[in-house]
């Protein structure tokens, strides 16, 4: 992906240019791109949005046009997979891009680079990045947004950049002695800028050089009429003595800059052989050579495995012609003391140390030249590698560079820190996965008669998927298919992926194992950071730093310092920024990190000790859920996605390894979670493993049990398998304490709901009478204001008072702050709408059912979006309401529900399709199988 964003912005992907599609999403990616790698607010991504007419009703139209940006970034992102461009921060979001994907960036390095270029006297270098830049300029930046306020200051930065370049590209000719060029390119230039005096001083000296000494002084007198007239000043110092040069004939004005571009003896590059070619790691090798030279230290880091020695070595191998003093590479994992890395850097060089002390020769040797010094595998050398960095490179003069790879920082001032992540495991359009690429490389690689087809295909990205795209573990398993098949090597995988080892002798003694690798790390941690490693283990997938305090023993070393962050710096645990604009910073551990991990912890004796806390906490967590439909439970939904791989874990451990029958009230506090998250498949299937746990229950936990099971069943429209449950509730609720009954009153009006939308009525009123009952028995408001919410909604058909009602019950739930009640009542009087032939009344109260539906977190919503597209075919909206209506199929595809649920839908369902045709069908239909809520509310009644 490149922005071109000098001119009218626009987005290159596989060769095509896409405009941003709108002022809006234009504005956002022009704020973005101004502050790239940094966080933009909300407030002022909506003040360059809407300016002074930004409103209250702003942020969730901001949410869509972000979401219109992401597509346009990441038009191969998948629904559930989280966004790497364009992601959320606190507050606001922040665009992550390499200087080499936006044009403006690359057009500023590039002429900061020529300008030095031009200082070292290489102009016919600095000529070539400057006619290279040149042709990055389309026009003025971030067209049609350039005058906006908010970029006026980036604006005014590039296009002085650019009159500086311009004036930089006259340079580049005098000093190679193209006069005649000079002249030419210098005419338009003083027209259009008259008063830059150093245009006037390059045309002077360029028709000087041509013997056109008349029109020079002339061209003096033209710029100085200028000054004086418009301005009101003299010319400069540096006009004058220009001009006094020429008038005295000065000899040396004549003299074009000596220059070393005539062919240089060839670059030495001692740098190890390629056995193989470097797979997926383009983007990683341009950023890589694009900081070198632009700073003095680059440090390359990531985990064990990631392939850090591998990318610094094509990348320096790459930038060889740029150091012609030439490219030096050191292995440090030959020496145990930081006092003998100087020695053995002076030996690779091969010069001889002319003062007593090695670390002062070696820097003055590196400051008299420009060479590249790579440094491979400093981190156990901290922090006296840093030190002897800093003295390396501390003079302002020395063109030479460093090249480090550590897997954490050496913390030096002016350190450029490229961070270098597993391989994809997944690729967009399509196209072959990276992590796989390379797996199936080496796979071939070893076994030249192995083929892929549909079977190895799936069980070659499964193997992928479980290494995290870890290329040294990819690596290490692909040479096992000499020994073994890929069904045993996966089985290998799943098992231990630590203990996959080299099957030959030919790698570092560090790289042999997976192991071994990540233990050259695990010895450099002190004590408490190798017992957190340890602890970690026990929580998978990304987990948050609370969840990790009540975990671990203790989360913060001694004086209470966090070592997550640590960890991270160690790169043996990795972070992962918020998801959405408000949410914590997660962790998790890769896959053969966590084996380690595991394995230590095993061998300690802790691990069941460990896993009893984390289920544990996992219990307590859900135990505090918050009564369903208040604004506490749609936090609490949030706040439950931050750790759910350690709920998973811990019903796993309790209901599907222990039979523990503290799980199952669990499992039915999670029912509502699962309904907004579209996981009812996997939430039935813990809820039938705590039902068959209920003979050990109290009477609440078997009546919450009971309840959730058939709420799971009747939205999956199995009311025959629901009944039974129901039975028993109603047989069990007497023996229920007088607490106990609100919560078993709100799952009543839950299964009520699902089952009017199998048009079942006598079962929703009759359950819908029970939870009223026990509103007026516990004098429960909440569960009062549900009832009649709950009963508005399964009232088959409206009467007169109908709408007066279920809109009083609306305004009544929204001030109580009940948003299911809410979002009950406003469904209600959108299914009102339906049957009654007023769409465009029920429109607005499907638009206000989804708004609600979107509090609790939920991204999709089959049945609701049903009713609405039903109300868009009513109302004549047929391409749109072809677009709800497949929206509506995916979402409960995906949540294993039954599609079409109303009667009603498979008549209009039916009309559209005739009045469209099956070309306009079939294109609205495939329009709509992604839309999300945001989408549709966003787009209105043109969805």
């Amino acid at each position: 992906m490149i922005v071109h964003d000098l001119g009218t912005m626009v987005v290159e992907l596989d060769g095509r240019e896409i405009p941003p599609g709108g002022k809006k999403p234009a504005a956002i990616l022009a704020l973005l791109l101004i502050n790239a790698n940094r966080r933009v607010s909300v407030d002022a991504l909506m003040e360059a949005m809407w300016g002074d007419r930004g409103g209250p009703g702003n942020p969730s139209t901001l949410d869509s046009h972000i979401w219109r940006v992401r597509r346009l970034l990441e038009p191969g992102r998948g629904p559930h997979e989280a966004p790497r461009i364009l992601i959320n921060d606190v507050a606001g979001y922040r665009l992550l891009v390499s200087p080499d994907q936006i044009d403006s960036a690359r057009f500023e390095r590039m002429v900061d680079d020529a300008r030095g270029r031009l200082a070292g006297r290489r102009p016919s270098l600095a000529l070539e990045l400057l006619e290279a830049a040149a042709a990055l300029w389309r026009g003025r930046p971030y067209t049609p947004l350039s005058d906006q306020d908010w970029a006026a200051a980036a604006v005014a930065r590039l296009d002085e950049t650019r009159t500086q370049a311009l004036e930089l590209q006259l340079d580049a000719l005098l000093d190679l002695g193209r006069a005649e060029q000079a002249v030419v390119a210098s005419e338009p230039l003083v027209r259009e800028m008259p008063y830059r005096e150093r245009l006037w001083a390059a045309r002077m000296l360029a028709l000087h050089r041509c013997g056109r000494t008349e029109q020079a002084l002339q061209a003096y007198r033209h710029a100085r009429a200028v000054l004086r007239d418009e301005v009101g000043l003299e010319p400069g110092a540096e006009l004058q003595t220009l001009q006094r040069r020429i008038l005295e004939q000065d000899p040396d004005l004549l003299a074009t800059v000596p220059s070393d571009d005539a062919p240089a003896r060839p670059v030495e590059v001692h740098l190890p052989g390629r056995p193989s070619t470097l797979i997926g790691r383009d983007a990683d090798l341009g950023g890589v050579g694009a900081h070198l030279g632009t700073g003095p230290l680059v440090t390359v880091t990531g985990p064990a495995g990631a392939g850090k020695t591998r990318l610094a070595i094509d990348a320096a191998r790459a930038a060889a012609p740029r150091f012609p003093d030439g490219v030096w590479y050191v292995d440090l994992t030959t020496i145990e003391d930081p006092a003998l890395v100087v020695d053995l850097v002076v030996a690779q060089i091969g010069f001889g140390a002319t003062t007593a002390l090695p670390l002062d020769a070696l820097a003055a040797y590196l400051q008299q030249r420009r060479l590249l010094l790579v440094l491979d595998n400093c981190e156990h050398l901290l922090p006296g590698i840093a030190t002897m960095v800093e003295t390396l490179l501390g003079s302002d003069a020395t063109e030479s560079v460093i090249l480090a790879t550590s897997r954490e920082a050496l913390g030096v001032d002016g350190e450029t820190i490229w961070s270098l992540a597993p391989l994809p495991v997944t690729a967009a359009g399509g196209t072959m996965p990276p992590a796989v690429e390379l797996f199936l490389a080496r796979l071939t690689a070893a076994d030249p008669a192995f083929r892929l087809d549909d079977g190895s295909r799936r069980q070659v990205e499964q193997i992928c998927a479980d290494l995290d795209g870890v290329p040294l573990a990819l690596e290490l398993a692909a040479a096992r298919i000499r020994a073994y098949s890929l069904d045993e090597i996966a089985d290998q995988v799943r098992q231990d992926p630590g203990a996959l080892g080299a099957v030959g002798g030919a790698r570092a003694e560090h790289h042999q194992t997976l192991h071994a690798a990540i233990q050259w790390s695990y010895q450099l941690l002190s004590p408490a950071e190798q017992r957190l490693h340890e602890e970690l283990s026990v929580l998978p997938g990304p987990f948050t730093r609370r969840l990790a305090s009540a975990v671990a023993t203790p989360a913060a070393g001694p004086g209470g310092v966090d070592l997550l962050p640590l960890l991270v710096n160690r790169s043996l645990l990795t972070a992962i920024r918020p998801t959405r604009a408000g949410g914590p910073s997660t962790f998790r551990q890769l896959a053969t990190v966590r084996a380690h991990a595991a394995r230590l912890l095993t061998s300690s004796g802790r691990a069941n000790e460990l896993l009893d806390r984390r289920d544990s906490w996992v219990l307590a967590e859900i135990a505090s859920r918050p009564r369903l439909g208040s604004v506490e439970s749609a936090r609490w939904y949030r706040t439950l996605d931050d750790d759910y791989p350690a709920v998973r874990a811990a019903l796993q451990r309790t209901l599907g390894e222990r039979r523990d029958p503290a799980g199952a009230p669990a499992a039915a506090a999670l029912l509502m979670y699962w309904f907004y998250r579209e996981q009812l498949l996997e939430g039935s299937r813990w809820l039938q493993l705590g039902a068959e746990l209920i003979p050990h229950l109290s009477p609440a936990g078997a009546v919450a049990v009971h309840l959730a099971n058939a709420a799971a069943l009747t939205f999956r429209s199995r009311p025959d398998l629901a009944r039974p449950h129901l039975d028993t509730v109603a047989q069990r609720l007497p023996e229920l304490a007088l607490a106990d009954l609100p919560r078993a009153g709100d799952l009543l009006t839950v299964v009520a709901a699902s089952a009017m939308l199998d048009e079942d009525y006598a079962l929703a009123v009759q359950l819908v009478d029970r939870a009223g009952e026990i509103a007026d028995r516990t004098a429960d408001a909440d569960l009062a204001v549900l009832s009649r919410a709950a009963g508005a909604l399964v009232q088959p058909v409206p009467d007169a008072g109908f709408i007066d009602r279920a809109e009083a019950i609306h305004a009544e739930a929204m001030e109580r702050g009940h948003l299911t009640a809410a979002w009950m009542s406003s469904n209600a009087l959108a299914l009102a709408a339906l049957r009654t032939g007023r769409p465009e009344h029920g429109l607005r109260w499907s638009a206000r059912s989804i708004e609600l539906f979107m509090e609790f977190g939920a991204h999709q919503g089959g049945p609701w979006l049903e009713v609405r597209a039903d109300l868009l075919a009513m109302a004549g909206k047929a391409e749109s309401a072809v677009r709800v209506y497949s929206a509506a199929r995916s979402a409960s595809r995906r949540a294993g529900t039954t599609w079409p649920r109303l009667t009603l839908s498979r008549s209009l369902l039916a009309q559209v399709r005739a009045d469209l045709g099956r070309d306009r069908y079939e294109a609205a239909w495939r329009d709509g199988e992604q839309l999300t809520l945001t989408d549709i509310v966003t787009a209105g009644d043109t969805a």
